[in-house]
Formats: structure tokens, C-alpha cells, sequence
């Protein structure tokens, strides 16, 4: 019947409480985004979605076609969405010409770069795109509610909107509680959408419907849709209590991971704090122009005490083996999955290597791992790509966390570290595997004569790979002016000549190509590394007081314990260089960094190199406690105390209260005689009643189960008792005649199962005296013997079920 309903196109839907439900789903969804806290101004996209609903509401009421309301949702976000923006982005601007003049200059410069895949720092275009998309998404639900009063046309756009918002924001359990009422208030709405629907339906049939109907079906809907949200509110925890159901997720999610890190550049103003996890480094990097890095704690590293023979640290998170047009790529295709159980990857090369642990603390939400040097082992289940070898030995690309890094929590990686000399280095010779000659000797037909004869000069009268690559590392470092950011490159030009030759300036990311294309160039494999520098040293004697950041930025912990603590300041690119017998090593060619100091190997003690090394010429602020925290949704453990009376230390003692004086009553009542069996009996007898006589009242026939179930829950309690006679007989197989009397019954139970004789002649007394006589009856005893003969049927049932499996067998 329903089925076939077809309003018409002509009339308008209109009701006061579905017009609250979608007000408040868009309210709930945009408070979502709000937050997530990721950029300034959030606020401005709830105004925005007000206006949205109301304009749809209008739209869905007048006489407009579709094609006229699309046109006005135009006009009026043309003008609605600016002047927002202009009100929060503009603040210290008061002529509204130049607001907006301002506005679109920033917009094309954004344009600019998203064409050319540049990082975008300007958080105008997150708030443009969110501000439109509520925009479409509020007009689109009201138009949908009074137009057509579809309810998935309704919800689920805004549905899908706020799902996607928390795939991005999902660290913190608590702001699930979105999702939970988002859900909670859609089906509601749904549901009063599908009774108006049936309403209208009703009226056009001429169907009779009782005056309570629309309060029955409300009740019932309100019934169902908390069942619902608490079913999903477990199925999270169901999925990843179950391995596969796991695995499998995490293996359908994995190109939506993908998207994301691939369009990471677009949204780099956003905070990457408690919720959005954002990469760094995705699968491509441009050399770009660079822009100011913030003060914010990525990771902090707790290091062992260890001889690393003058080397640095290096935080790596990707690896980049082939350039083209500015742009680094990889080709590291292979997908493997690591656990904690999984041994040692086998890199090869390992003679003058030492095995390490370090463990990592997540101050930043991240799901890229940072490892030192080389990785083989993380305690993590992760997802790696890497390059099978022919010679049995795997080239690791990079290491993603199959779950999320969340701001607190740690990891714990095994690399293997150069321990090396310069000695070591030179002798190692150019015997290289042919997996690395194939891979990592790669250059572009862009690179210019004149970045040839460069390389070429730099290597005359140098007898090894390693005196090659450290003189192309002291070139760059004496004549490469250390700038954070570079402007656009002229239309055509190879940029690595233009940085090396015109420009002379320019980043780690110039530097470091700038070294790994002079050396493919002269036959030597190298490649680019992405990641963080080394970052703070704090040994653990100075942990509650950390010196002042500026002083020791180019400082180590030289070989003893500690703790690196590295900022986002510290992202960097750096060149590695192959040596056969040894492996990838780390070279420094970037002039605001602190050059690294190997050890000769002709001489005990280790001497520095003779050129004065370069401070970074930005400042560091001191490092305290509550910076230390930044990012952190929870106190520091010393305010805990200070700050003892907040709004959720209040929430828990007013439950906390209030459960004591529940059970104090509790316990009052029982010892005054109360029985909870009684009242739990009736509530529960009341259930299939009521949904009987809704499924009437709604002019639905209930099913078998539900009549027959309210049925028995209304006989006297007496009744009941005795009715177990008849299911004890028909669960032997002798189903008791319709002519039979209750003591024939229960004969025929005492002869076919003659442990219930005692049990059904006690019932047997005290049904007859309450039904046929006005003698006393006891009704437990009764209800007690009903009991045993339900207990004593179904035991017999299964024990001839088991006779019947096992004789064949016998």
C-alpha cells in the first residue's frame, strides 16, 4: 500500500517538529567541524548553515521549480558567504571594497598553487571550502524537508559530511558523541518524516487512524532509535575485537588514507593537533617555496647511551628515488604488513652498523613513523613499502601505522645506525649491488650541461665516492645562502640549476637535491630523505629545567643517554649516499644545520671539521612544561590539584551521589520486604502487550510470535504454571489431546517421564483448588513446580537428542 504512495508534486511539506530535527542535525554537524579546532574561524561556517536552512526552508515553500531555487541559492551564496568571510577573515579592514579585494587576491594565489600542487598555508581555503559546502548541504536539507519530505534526501548529505569530518578527527573518543547524536536526532527526524508520509497516505485512502497514533508511532520510534545508536555505538568496538573484521577494514580504508596524504598540501595551515592527522611528506614532495615552520612539539626521542662516531641524528620518515620537473617521487610499490611478531627486516650491509632501540613520543597526531636511519623492526603493526631486491635484502620506502598516533603515546623502533669512520668510508670502494645502480642512479633529460661540468669540477683529483660526496657537501655549504623560502622560478627553467647557479639561496630541500643530482651525475647512487633533524638535546639530569632552546640546537648528547625533542621547525631533507659493505649514510649539505663531525679513523679522538659551523638564524624559545604539553587535550600532572573543581569533577561527583542514594534506597526497600522479581515480571510482561496494541492501532495485523507472546503474558500466573504440562508433553512427543482434562495430563506426563509424578500432582493440586473450588492455593509452590517440570522436560529432550547422534556410532 504505502509502497505505491505518490505525493503530489504540488504540495509542500511543513512541520514544526521536523523543522526543529533538521535545525538541529545541521547544528550538531557543523559543531563538529567547530571542534576539531583545526583553523581560526570555524564559527563562521555554523552562521553560514543557518542561513542555508532557512533559504532552503523558503525555497521548499514557494512555487519555484528546481531550476529557479538552484539560481537563488547562487545569488544568495554570491553574496551571503563573502560577507561572512569578510566579517571574520578582515577584521582590522573597515572598507568592504577592499575586504573583498583582498579576498580575491588571496583566492588566486591559492588558485596558483593548487595548479602546481604547491603546499598552501593560507587557511582561507578550508574556510571557503567548508563555508560552501554547509552551504549546499543546509539549503539542500531544507529544500528536501518542505519540498519533497524525502528524509534520506535530508540527512544522509549532511550524514556523510560529518562522517568524513571525523575520519580526520577520530583520536578522541569523547567527540564520537557527535556522530551518536547526529544519528540519534536523524532517525528521529526520519521516522516523523515516514509518519507524515503515512499520514498523508491515511488521509488520501480514507483510512481511520485513532487520535494517539501519531504519539504511539512517536514512542515507538523514540524506542528504536536509541536501540539503533546504541548498536552502532558498539559496532567500533565489535570490529576491532574481532582480527579480521579488522584487517579488513584497515584494508578498505587504505585508499581513503591515501587521498588524504595525497592532498595534505592543500590544507597545511590546519593545526595539526589533538584530531586531524596530517602527513608531512606524502608520496610526492616539490622543492616548492617554502614557508616559516611553527615551535610546535612533533616527536620527543628517548635516545640510549651509545657511540654514533660523530653522526647525527636523523628522524626519517620517507624515502624519494626519483626526480623530475621538481618534483620527487618514489617507486616503492610493494605493500607488506609489519607486526610486533615479525622479525628483523633485512637490509643487508650491516658490517659497520650498530642495532638500537628508541623509543618515540607522539607530541602531534601522526601516523607516518620517524625512525632513525635505517629501520628494521617497530612495535607497531604498520604498513611498509618497500623494494623486494633480488638479492634476498628489502629497500624500505617509509613505515605508516595502521592505526593513528595519538598525541601521548609512544613507539618503539629498531634501526641500525652508522658506526662508521672516514676511514671505513673510503675503503669501502664501488662495488654496488645492481638493485641500487638500477634504482638510485635515475637523473632527467632536464638536468643542464653546466650542473654536469659543475659536478665534474667538484670531483677532479677526488680517489673516492666518499671525498666526492663530501666535497659537493662542503661546496654547498660555503657558497648556498640558507634562506626558508624562495620565490616562483622563472617560466622553464630546471629548477636545481636555477638554485645552483642563479638563484643562490634556498632550503634543505634545494640543498639536498641540489647533492643527490651532482652525485647520480657522477655515477655515485644517492637519494633524498625527508623527515626531521635532530632536534633539542635534553639529558636527564636537565629534564625539569630544559635550557634555553637556542643554545643547544646544534647540540648532541655525545654518545650519552636522552632525550631529542624535536619541533616542527626541525623538518628537513637531507641526501643519503650508498656505500657497499655499509649502506645508506646521511650526509649534511643544508648551511643552517651543524655539519657532521666523523671521526678519520687514523686517530683515537675524533677531530671537527675546519669550518666554523652555521647557526640557524631563527630564534628558539625556551622550552617549558606547557609547551612541552602543547597539543595535549589533558592537564599537566602538576595542575591536577590547582585545577580539582572543573565541570567534569562536578559531573562525576553529582553521579557518583546520586548512585549512593540509589543504592541507600535500594537497600531500605529490601529490608523492609521489597521483591524486585514482582515489578521486573510486570515490566516486562507490558512489553509485548503495548507492541501489540500499537501494531493495531496502526492497522498492521502482529505477527504469530508477538499475539501468542502477549497472550500468555496476560494469563494468571497460575495458568502459566500449568500450561508447562502441556509444553513438557509436546516436547516428548505426545502433544495432549484437545478433550483431555487436567488430571488425564497429568497421568499421561507421569507415565512418559516419571521424575515430574511428585511435581505435576503438587501442580495438578493447586490449579485444581484455585480453578474449580474456593479453597487456598499456593501460587509459588505452583510457579515452583511448573519450574521443575520445564527443567526435567528439557533434560530428557536432550538426552534423547544425544541417543539419537550416537547411535549410529555405537
Amino acid at each position: 500500500m504505502i509502497k505505491n504512495f505518490r505525493a503530489d508534486p504540488k504540495m509542500r511539506w511543513w512541520d514544526t517538529l521536523a523543522v526543529l530535527l533538521v535545525m538541529i542535525c545541521l547544528f550538531v554537524a557543523t559543531l563538529r567541524l567547530m571542534t576539531t579546532h583545526w583553523t581560526e574561524n570555524l564559527a563562521v561556517v555554523q552562521t553560514v548553515a543557518f542561513f542555508g536552512v532557512v533559504l532552503g526552508l523558503a525555497l521548499g515553500q514557494s512555487i519555484f521549480s528546481t531550476r529557479v531555487a538552484m539560481f537563488f541559492t547562487l545569488a544568495y551564496g554570491v553574496f551571503i558567504i563573502p560577507w561572512q568571510l569578510g566579517i571574520t577573515l578582515e577584521e582590522g579592514v573597515v572598507d568592504w571594497v577592499e575586504k573583498l579585494v583582498n579576498m580575491r587576491g588571496r583566492l588566486e594565489i591559492i588558485v596558483n598553487a593548487l595548479l602546481k600542487r604547491e603546499t598552501i598555508y593560507d587557511n582561507l581555503l578550508f574556510i571557503v571550502a567548508m563555508t560552501c559546502l554547509f552551504w549546499l548541504l543546509s539549503i539542500h536539507a531544507g529544500f528536501s524537508l518542505t519540498r519533497t519530505g524525502n528524509p534520506w534526501l535530508t540527512v544522509l548529505p549532511t550524514g556523510v559530511s560529518i562522517f568524513v569530518i571525523h575520519t580526520f578527527d577520530s583520536l578522541l573518543v569523547r567527540r564520537t558523541w557527535y556522530l551518536a547524536f547526529y544519528l540519534f536526532f536523524a532517525l528521529l527526524l526520519i521516522a516523523r518524516l515516514v509518519y507524515l508520509r503515512k499520514r498523508q497516505f491515511w488521509k488520501q485512502t480514507r483510512i481511520h487512524t485513532p487520535a494517539d497514533v501519531g504519539f504511539d508511532f512517536s514512542r515507538i520510534a523514540l524506542i528504536a532509535t536509541i536501540i539503533v545508536v546504541l548498536f552502532a555505538w558498539n559496532m567500533p568496538v565489535l570490529a576491532e575485537s574481532l582480527s579480521p573484521v579488522s584487517s579488513a577494514w584497515a584494508r578498505v580504508t587504505r585508499p581513503w588514507r591515501s587521498f588524504k596524504d595525497s592532498f595534505g598540501f592543500a590544507f597545511a595551515s590546519l593545526r595539526s593537533s589533538v584530531g586531524i592527522v596530517t602527513n608531512m611528506y606524502g608520496e610526492n614532495m616539490m622543492l616548492g617555496k617554502g614557508a616559516p615552520l611553527g615551535d610546535n612539539i612533533i616527536i620527543m626521542v628517548d635516545v640510549p647511551a651509545m657511540d654514533m662516531k660523530g653522526a647525527k641524528f636523523y628522524w626519517r620518515g620517507r624515502i624519494y628515488d626519483t626526480y623530475k620537473n621538481g618534483e620527487w617521487g618514489n617507486t616503492f610499490s610493494q605493500k607488506i604488513t609489519l607486526t610486533p611478531d615479525n622479525p628483523n627486516l633485512i637490509i643487508g650491509d650491516s658490517d659497520l652498523r650498530q642495532e638500537t632501540e628508541l623509543t618515540v613520543t607522539a607530541y602531534d597526531s601522526v601516523a607516518l613513523l620517524y625512525v632513525a636511519s635505517q629501520p628494521i623492526w617497530v612495535n607497531r603493526v604498520a604498513t611498509a613499502s618497500v623494494t623486494n631486491n633480488l638479492d634476498g635484502t628489502v629497500d624500505l620506502g617509509s613505515l605508516i601505522s595502521n592505526d593513528y598516533i595519538r598525541p601521548g603515546e609512544h613507539y618503539t623502533t629498531r634501526s641500525s645506525l652508522p658506526a662508521m669512520t672516514i676511514k671505513d668510508l673510503r675503503e669501502s670502494g664501488t662495488d654496488y649491488p645492481q638493485w641500487v645502480v638500477d634504482k638510485y642512479l635515475q637523473l632527467p633529460e632536464t638536468i643542464t650541461p653546466r650542473t654536469y661540468e659543475l659536478a665534474q669540477r667538484l670531483a677532479e683529483g677526488k680517489e673516492t665516492p666518499y671525498d666526492i660526496a663530501q666535497t659537493i657537501t662542503d661546496y654547498l655549504r660555503r657558497n648556498i645562502k640558507y634562506t626558508p623560502t624562495v620565490p616562483n622560478a622563472p617560466s622553464g627553467t630546471e629548477r636545481i640549476d636555477w638554485f645552483l647557479f642563479d638563484l643562490g639561496e634556498g632550503y634543505c630541500n634545494y640543498y639536498a637535491s641540489a647533492e643527490v643530482i651532482l652525485l647520480r651525475s657522477l655515477g655515485i647512487p644517492a637519494r633524498l630523505a625527508v623527515g626531521f633533524a635532530q632536534g633539542e638535546a635534553v639529558l636527564p639530569e636537565d629534564a625539569s629545567q630544559v635550557p634555553d632552546a637556542e643554545e643547544n640546537s646544534d647540540k648532541s648528547l655525545d654518545g650519552r643517554a636522552g632525550t631529542y625533542i624535536v619541533r616542527h621547525r626541525d623538518a628537513h631533507a637531507w641526501p643519503e649516499v650508498y656505500f657497499p659493505g655499509i649502506g645508506w649514510v646521511e650526509f649534511e649539505p643544508t648551511s643552517s644545520q651543524a655539519a657532521i663531525a666523523r671521526p678519520s679513523g687514523e686517530d683515537v679522538s675524533a677531530t671537527a671539521p675546519n669550518e666554523q659551523q652555521n647557526r640557524r638564524d631563527y630564534l628558539m624559545e625556551p622550552l617549558d612544561d606547557s609547551t612541552l604539553m602543547q597539543g595535549l587535550d589533558t592537564p599537566v600532572e602538576n595542575s591536577q590539584q590547582e585545577e580539582f573543581w572543573t565541570p567534569k569533577t562536578l559531573v562525576l561527583m553529582v553521579i557518583s551521589l546520586a548512585l549512593i542514594i540509589l543504592v541507600g534506597l535500594g537497600v531500605w526497600h529490601f529490608r523492609r520486604g521489597f521483591r524486585l522479581a514482582p515489578h521486573i515480571e510486570r515490566f516486562v510482561s507490558n512489553i509485548p502487550v503495548s507492541l501489540e496494541k500499537s501494531f493495531k492501532r496502526l492497522g498492521i495485523r502482529p505477527p504469530q510470535f508477538l499475539s501468542k507472546w502477549a497472550q500468555y503474558v496476560q494469563l494468571p500466573s497460575l495458568s502459566r504454571s500449568y500450561l508447562q504440562v502441556n509444553d513438557a508433553l509436546n516436547r516428548l512427543g505426545q502433544p495432549p489431546e484437545l478433550n483431555e482434562t487436567p488430571a488425564e495430563r497429568v497421568n499421561q506426563l507421569s507415565i512418559a517421564l516419571p521424575p515430574t509424578q511428585p511435581h505435576a500432582q503438587k501442580l495438578l493440586a493447586e490449579y485444581q483448588a484455585g480453578i474449580y473450588s474456593q479453597h487456598h492455593f499456593d501460587e509459588f509452590a505452583a510457579h515452583r513446580a511448573g519450574k521443575e517440570i520445564r527443567r526435567l522436560s528439557y533434560r530428557e529432550m536432550l538426552g534423547r537428542w544425544l541417543a539419537r547422534i550416537r547411535r549410529p556410532f555405537g
